[in-house]
This record gives C-alpha cells, sequence and structure tokens, in this order.
C-alpha cells in the first residue's frame, strides 16, 4: 500500500437542481512512476484494495488497469497537480476556457431561435408502392 510519489488533485464542480453548485478536490494516489511522469488512481480505489502488489487479485489488476491514468511530470497541462495551488489555477484556467466557449454559443443559439420563429415546415409527399401502383398523398 505505499504510495510512490506525490498525492495528486483535480478540481471538479458539479450541478445539483436549480443553481446549487459545489466543487470537490479529488485525490489521486501515485500508483507507479516512470521517467517522465507518474500512473495515479483514485485515492478512495487505492485505499480500498490496499494497493496493488504482485499477489493482487487478477480482476483487481484488471480494474486497476482500466481505470489508472498517465500524467506527466512537467508538462503544461496535466490531468491532476502534485499542490492543491495548481489544482486550483487549472480548475480556474478550465473555467474561464468553458465560459468562453459557451459564449461564443450565443449567437448561434438566438438566430436559430429567431429562425425557427418564422419557419414554415415545407409539405412532404409520400410515395407509397402497393401493387405495382403509386399512391401519394401530402402530410
Amino acid at each position: 500500500m505505499m504510495l510512490v510519489g506525490p498525492t495528486h488533485y483535480r478540481f471538479t464542480y458539479y450541478v445539483y437542481s436549480g443553481n446549487d453548485v459545489s466543487i470537490r478536490v479529488h485525490e489521486y494516489a501515485v500508483a507507479a512512476e516512470t521517467k517522465n511522469g507518474y500512473w495515479i488512481v483514485p485515492m478512495d480505489t487505492w485505499l480500498a484494495w490496499g494497493g496493488i502488489s504482485k499477489n493482487t487479485d487478477p480482476e483487481i489488476v484488471k480494474t486497476y488497469k482500466a481505470i489508472r491514468k498517465w500524467v506527466p511530470k512537467t508538462s503544461f497541462r496535466r490531468f491532476a497537480y502534485p499542490s492543491i495551488e495548481e489544482a486550483r489555477t487549472s480548475f480556474l484556467a478550465r473555467c474561464r476556457k468553458h465560459i468562453l466557449i459557451l459564449q461564443n454559443k450565443i449567437p448561434n443559439v438566438q438566430k436559430a431561435a429567431e429562425k425557427a420563429k418564422g419557419y414554415v415546415y415545407p409539405p412532404v409527399i409520400y410515395t407509397l408502392k402497393t401493387q405495382n401502383r403509386a399512391l401519394q398523398y401530402k402530410n
């Protein structure tokens, strides 16, 4: 159950009914270290398993390989960070980017709503083929 490197952190937010928003800090355990980065798993999962060793149940190892994430040591953008302050800074940058993306979509949605107000659905002509005859009717 020994951790190989520093605990990593990632901020996320959740929106509940209405305008209720909560922020959560996720902790990740470093399961393995490579020359260029770390393999991390959620801390609660790591503690529940008691770590990974050669004697660990193969099903747990299979699940571990599916949920682990590789995080570089020196990259500018990472999934999780070794300090809470770096994770918070990354979270704020992601929020700013998300706001910009959504603000850029507003004019397109407004144009689509305006077009929908005056939209007239064209009649559709359906053709039914029965006994080598074509029957047409309008919707």
